[in-house]
């Protein structure tokens, strides 16, 4: 199994100057990753000229013979009545399938917008998932980039609310109304949070799971932090993993916006290393 990372792995902390894409594609293959998860997720960068960085990212890419296998389109919501902010994250969503197409991407993980809420009905969230994916999910299918639906941070188990897409059943049933123009995307810490067995879980979304957000946390917060630093049990998803014999890489979604640049480096060493115990888990 090839290890993967987002690459906002070495995105600059608070207060200081965000390395290029492409330096940060550089940045991951020197610290040894086999693949890149091309991080999108900031509407941010499509108001600049992306088609260019894009480009240098992908022939730096290309130069370490490196592919990206994943991304991850935009996700930050604007307000429900800013009519102008939807246009420009609807826009820049499209733009970051178009961006996918171009860079070789496969498979890349979108939120299907839904909210933890007290009073819930299934049938409404469903259908209101499906009406914000459907456009997408079409642009994508015809530039050969499938989306893969990201699982939710739900309520921390024991919470009287519910969040749409937070269970796997939820998730293998939204993939499913695609009728196979959408995969799954399994994030191992909104699992976490939401108390869930992922043995279960991932057995239960099977062929429909084409790509991971491996992380840890305490079962609290989405802490986006690397494995056994928390509590995921990770032999239970390993296992799960081999069950269902997932084709996909280990694909890391770990932070590190806080951390100094001097030790970024070493942390994923340490990020290389928890991978390479993870896959000796998964192939016990």
């Amino acid at each position: 199994m090839l290890i993967s990372s987002t690459t906002n792995l070495f995105f600059s902390p608070y207060n200081d100057v965000s390395p290029s894409l492409s330096e940060a594609v550089a940045r991951c293959s020197k610290a040894g990753f086999e693949a890149l998860d091309l991080n999108l997720s900031r509407s941010s960068f499509f108001s600049g000229d992306w088609k260019r960085q894009l480009a240098e990212a992908l022939k730096t890419a290309q130069k370490f013979g490196l592919s990206f296998l994943y991304a991850h389109v935009p996700y930050s919501y604007p307000a429900d009545n800013d009519e102008q902010g939807w246009q420009f994250f609807n826009r820049s969503v499209f733009q970051a399938i178009e961006a996918c197409a171009f860079a070789g991407v496969k498979y890349a993980a979108i939120h299907p917008h839904c909210f933890a809420v007290p009073n819930f009905d299934l049938q409404a969230a469903k259908a209101h998932s499906i009406e914000h994916l459907s456009p997408f999910i079409d642009k994508a299918d015809n530039l050969g980039v499938c989306l893969a639906i990201e699982n939710m941070r739900g309520p921390r188990a024991g919470e009287a609310m519910h969040r749409y897409c937070s269970t796997a059943e939820e998730l293998a049933d939204l993939v499913d109304y695609f009728g196979g123009r959408a995969g799954a995307c399994w994030d191992t810490g909104h699992a976490n949070i939401a108390g869930l067995d992922q043995g279960a879980a991932l057995k239960k979304l099977g062929s429909r799971l084409k790509m991971l957000h491996v992380n840890d946390n305490y079962g609290v917060d989405d802490e986006h932090i690397a494995p056994f630093t928390g509590t995921v049990d990770w032999s239970v998803v390993m296992s799960a993993l081999k069950d269902i014999k997932f084709e996909g890489s280990l694909n890391y979604e770990v932070g590190s916006r806080r951390m100094p640049h001097e030790i970024r480096p070493a942390f994923a060493q340490f990020l290389l290393q928890a991978g390479r115990e993870l896959c000796k888990l998964g192939s016990a």
